[in-house]
């Protein structure tokens, strides 16, 4: 069960921002404020179409190949009208293919979208040369979608694939500004349905909550990467270094999903007191190693040795039950002698 009150109130304002997304809609008329425009048909790019819509309107795309960095910087809706054959690829790699900024709250949906090449391989994001990255605003060169700011947003059915470094990356630094005061403010992104696949990262959290529900992370070098975040029903499979990994855990849950052929299923350090997290009703089959804490007996996120500065992690409070593990081809669990709940069968 989720236990943030901050996830629910932010779940429920997000899936208000989804609802009525059918395809039935009322085209408006005359030169009026647009709360619904169409790519191609009333605007020849996405770009041109987000700075037209109205704040809080949609944005439907066809299917078509779009050769574009998109830059949107308002609350709105991008819906793609077929998955698999609505494509978005950066025209410049230096940048990501959807960049979503704001100093003030806003709300964001995508849904139907494909970002990236569908035609690169794992094998040519690790032999292609790094490209660095645009520093002012800073632009993560390479990244499917990133997110910068107090951004609330909800992605359902949505593939992000062929990104260099990220698939998508959610960032907030709490700051004040004039009379707008988010130091508390914690954005929160939701996957629903979401494909990360053939990305250095399939989803970075940075400052960010995320919760992640029925979505398939496989074949990156690794799957999430964060503080935290709230997993139920993925399937996580054949990430090159790490399913799941939390540097420095803030809290979380991890619930029903399966950790299949991943090196590490699940990573976790704690650099302070009292971090929790909640490990119930998952299988873990045939990871190199299922679930591990920062510690010199075990490998680090990468599968090398832990590097020298770097010391084991700090208690953390892990409780769980029912998780099974298969044919694990190191270690289940480690460090072995961890205080590890009863819940876990070894």
């Amino acid at each position: 069960m989720v236990k943030y009150a901050l996830l629910s109130l932010g779940v429920a304002g997000l899936l208000m921002l989804g609802e009525g997304l059918a395809p039935q809609v009322t085209w408006p008329t005359g030169q009026q404020e647009r709360f619904v425009v169409r790519v191609p048909e009333d605007f020849p790019t996405i770009q041109t179409a987000i700075d037209a819509v109205a704040e809080g309107g949609t944005v439907l795309i066809r299917p078509g190949l779009y050769k574009e960095n998109v830059q949107i910087k308002k609350s709105l809706r991008l819906v793609g009208l077929d998955q698999k054959h609505v494509n978005i690829q950066a025209a410049d790699e230096r940048q990501p293919i959807i960049f979503v900024s704001s100093k003030s709250p806003i709300q964001v949906y995508f849904e139907g979208l494909t970002l990236g090449d569908p035609t690169i391989t794992i094998e040519q994001l690790l032999l292609t040369p790094h490209i660095q990255p645009v520093l002012q605003p800073f632009l993560p060169p390479r990244t499917g979608l990133y997110i910068d700011g107090p951004v609330q947003t909800l992605i359902r059915n949505i593939t992000v694939l062929g990104q260099q470094e990220v698939g998508i990356w959610a960032h907030f630094f709490a700051y004040s500004d004039g009379d707008i005061h988010l130091s508390t403010f914690q954005p929160l992104i939701i996957l629903e349905g979401v494909h990360l696949t053939r990305n250095g990262a399939g989803l970075g959290l940075t400052g960010a909550q995320g919760l992640i529900i029925r979505s398939l992370i496989e074949d990156n070098l690794g799957g999430v990467l964060g503080e935290g975040a709230f997993l139920y029903q993925n399937i996580i499979r054949s990430n090159r270094y790490f399913g799941i990994v939390f540097l420095d855990l803030l809290a979380g849950e991890i619930d029903e999903n399966e950790f299949i052929e991943n090196k590490i299923g699940i990573y976790l350090t704690a650099k302070s007191e009292g971090r929790w997290i909640e490990i119930n009703w998952n299988k873990f089959m045939k990871n190199q190693y299922g679930v591990v804490v920062q510690h010199p007996a075990c490998p680090y996120f990468t599968g090398d040795a832990l590097p020298e500065p770097l010391k084991a992690s700090l208690p953390i409070r892990i409780s769980g039950a029912m998780n099974e593990f298969y044919g694990s081809i190191k270690a289940d669990l480690c460090p072995t002698d961890y205080p590890w709940p009863p819940g876990f069968r070894k």
